[in-house]
Order: C-alpha cells, then structure tokens, then sequence
C-alpha cells in the first residue's frame, strides 16, 4: 500500500481506496464511463461568484474542452455505468441489493494488508493546497483511508482511487492537475479549505464533476446548483457564535482586524454585526494582509490611544496571531483575543498562544471515531500535528461522495452531485452528515481558551 507525501503539483496515485460509508452495493465494481460535458447545461455554463484574479476558465483549453474521463479503462453505459445498473435513487431495487457496511469496521482493518481490493472504482480528487497545514492533514487522511478500505472489502466491489493535487499554487498548475484529473476520468472532488484557492479550482472544474469542500467554512463555496457543497458550520456561524460569547462574557468593546475579501474579512464583519446588534461597540477595525504583514505595532498603540477593548476578533493565521498576541501584552493591555482560526497545534499544543481564545468548528470531544482516527493518522504516519476535527471532516466528505455514488448506480459525475444535492444523511465521523440541510451543518461550537499550550474547553454556543 502506498501513503506517502504528496510533494508536487501534478497529481498522483496515493493507492487504491474505498471510503466510509454504511450501505455498499454487492457486486463488481461499476466502471463509470465519463460524463460527456457537452450534453451537461452544468458543464456548458461558466460558474458565477467564482472567478480568481479576474481569470476566466471559458477562455483556457482545459477548463473549456477538458473531456471527463477519457481512459480508455472505463467503458460502459455513460449513463449508468458498465453493470447497467439502471436503479433510480433510493429505489427499492438498490437497497435491496446492498448490505450494511461500518465505519467501524475500517476503522479496525490493517492499513497495511497484504491483499486489499482491487480493479476499478470510484475515482475520487483531492484538490489541496499544500501550504495549508489543515490541507496537509486531509491529504494524509485521504491516504489513510484509502488503506483503511481497501484492506476491508472496498465499495462495491473494487476500490476508492485518490488523487491529491496541489491548487495553493499558480492557477496554471491548477488547470494543469484539474486536466489530467479529468482525463483520469475522476468521479468527484475533495476541495482545500480556504476559499481563494477553492473558487479558482471550481472555477476550472466548471460544474463537470461534483466538488466537496469538506473542511471549509466559507458560504461562497457552498452553491449546490454549480455541484459545489459544504459540510462544516460556516465562517457567518462560527462568528456569530463568537460574538453571542463575548457578549455573554459582558465584554461590550471589541476591535476587529481583518483583510479584504473571503475568510479573513467576512467572519471579522460578521462578528461586528453580531456584536453590535447584540448591544456591544465596536471600536475601530485594522487591516493586515494575511501571511505578510509582520508587525502591529502602529495598530497596537492606537487601539491603546483609543482605551484596549474587552475583545479583539480576528481571523488572522497563527504566525501573524503570535506576533499580535505578544505586542498586546507588551502594551499591558487585558484585552482578550478571540479568532475563527484555530491555531496549529505541534505535539498537541499550541505554542506562544497562552490567553487565546478560539472558536472550533466542531465539538472538541476527542472519543469515539475521531478519536480513534486521530490515533491511527499518528501511528500510520508519525505526524505530531493534532487537528483531529479537519480529518474527521475529510472522512465525512469521502462518505458523502460514496454514498452518493453508490445510490446514483455508480455515477456518471452528475448522477453523483444530483444524489449529493438530494440531502440524504450519511453517517460520518462526526455525526449525520447532511451538505443540504442546514439544521445538519448548524453544529455545536465550541469556546476554547489556551493555557499553558493546551486548548481548553470554556463554552460551547448552540447556533
């Protein structure tokens, strides 16, 4: 089995996988033959609210002629695939062919067996940004369970292939890995977190294939009729349940920093909105840019001239949030800072972040299976970042996607995002796993403080 590193941009084979989920068609695997774009209204038009850099996918021959699935390996009725399985969804014939089939169960196998499953199968892409330390872990996820399911009697007969390519780079590269996943004849997507990069691959993709943003927060990346869909709490829940925090607390002053644009501007406004309808002020807002600007210390000391607030909210990376943390305490202010970005954890424990207050995604509860898959990402891959709750979200978004799978009849790509788009709940990782209703993506947030390196549990907010 293979579960290496990803170092390079153009994709490449991690090892032959299935994924998690609770039903699994008996039978071979279902050789989809590819979706034929150019019968698809989806696939034809250009995506609104996802152009990068003033870049237009309808202009570059990959995002305009990029044929799904050109091997030659996957033949078959296009419409149903190879075993003409013609079951509509959630037909009684397809329940009735299919037999329950446990997490748990994966979660027990060898990673490391000798005969997993394999042949052909659902083709799944895992469009990462490999600067993005959360990415990182999904890529590592993604390969693990590609192991993990293989070695436990696969879907549907045969195996989950995964493909992880780079999109944090130059929009070239991306077009570039999005054509040759494509040509691949890949079934459907696992999108990066950050919502730049995601817009410029979906951008690219164009709506032939389905993109599941299972870690992201960002609601610009969350529109079902371009086949684009998100699982976890988004950014506008996440801040408003900051906000109901601070206000619960008593703070009543608060000041903002924030950056143009999706993420690091959107949750700071939104707090502000909250904050301010819920009887508090906001003081001043200061602007950075994300992953450059080094020091603060003209903002620090005009937020002094002006009186510290209770609160600061940010959304702000964690080198840069280090760098603010230290130049407030040199000032001697009590402000307490609060930020939608998890900090990154070496070893377990956040380091220079002793006072910082942050809002998680997801319930911090380390049993059950995030736990466990938690352990097992340690142990099959020595690493010593702990962000548990980003790979137990890759495992919900490759449950989606076989599920769906397995109810369309094993695609094509659209059959697969109309199955995704109907709102089944999938039993994930986390919980119910639902990308259409909100009530299942309304998660439970949690308040952690850190002290002495160890994230701490001091509220959790129901939206």
């Amino acid at each position: 089995m293979t579960n290496g590193r990803r170092t390079c941009p153009p994709p490449r084979r991690l090892g032959a996988a299935s994924v998690l989920v609770v039903m699994v068609v008996l039978g071979l695997a279902g050789a989809c033959s590819p979706d034929d774009s150019s019968q698809d209204p989806v696939a034809e038009r250009p995506i609104d609210r996802t152009t990068a850099a003033g870049e237009d996918a309808g202009t570059d021959p990959v995002a305009a002629a990029g044929t799904t699935g050109t091997d030659p390996t996957r033949t078959g009725d296009p419409d149903h695939g190879s075993d003409g399985n013609t079951s509509p969804l959630n037909s009684s014939t397809a329940v009735a062919e299919a037999v329950a089939w446990s997490l748990d169960d994966a979660l027990a196998a060898d990673p490391g067996c000798a005969a997993p499953v394999t042949g052909d199968g659902l083709r799944v892409g895992y469009g990462a940004d490999f600067g993005d330390p959360v990415d990182r872990i999904g890529g590592d996820t993604a390969s693990l369970l590609a192991d993990l399911v293989s070695c436990s009697g696969g879907v549907a007969g045969g195996p989950v292939e995964v493909r992880v390519f780079d999109v944090g780079g130059s929009a070239l590269a991306t077009r570039r890995a999005v054509g040759e996943l494509l040509d691949w004849g890949v079934d459907a997507i696992l999108g990066p977190r950050l919502a730049e990069p995601g817009l410029r691959m979906r951008q690219i993709v164009a709506g032939r294939v389905p993109i599941v943003f299972a870690t992201s927060t960002d609601p610009a990346l969350d529109e079902p009729t371009a086949r684009s869909f998100t699982l976890a709490a988004d950014d506008a829940v996440r801040a408003t349940a900051g906000a109901r925090f601070a206000l619960n607390q008593g703070w009543r002053s608060a000041v903002t920093f924030s950056s143009p644009g999706p993420y690091y501007g959107y949750g700071p406004s939104v707090f502000a909105t909250a904050f301010e309808a819920g009887g508090g002020t906001l003081v001043s807002n200061h602007g950075y840019e994300p992953g450059v600007t080094a020091d603060f210390a003209a903002e620090v000391e005009a937020i002094g001239a002006a009186g510290p607030p209770e609160v600061i909210f940010t959304a702000m990376p964690t080198d840069q949030l280090i760098v603010l943390r230290d130049q407030i305490i040199d000032e001697g202010f009590e402000s307490v800072l609060l930020t939608v970005e998890a900090p990154a954890l070496t070893g377990g424990r956040a380091r220079g972040l002793d006072g910082v207050h942050y809002i998680e995604q997801l319930p911090t509860d380390r049993e059950g299976r995030v736990a466990q898959l938690d352990r097992l990402l340690r142990q099959t891959t020595g690493s010593t970042s702990s962000r548990p709750t980003a790979a137990a979200r890759v495992g919900d978004g490759l449950a989606v996607i076989v599920d769906a799978y397995l109810r369309s009849g094993q695609g094509p790509p659209p059959a697969i995002a109309d199955a995704i788009a109907e709102g089944a709940p999938v039993d994930g990782f986390t919980g119910p796993v639902n990308p259409i209703e909100p009530t299942a993506r309304a998660n439970v947030v949690d308040i952690l403080e850190i002290v002495d390196g160890i994230p701490n549990l001091v509220a959790t907010i129901r939206p």
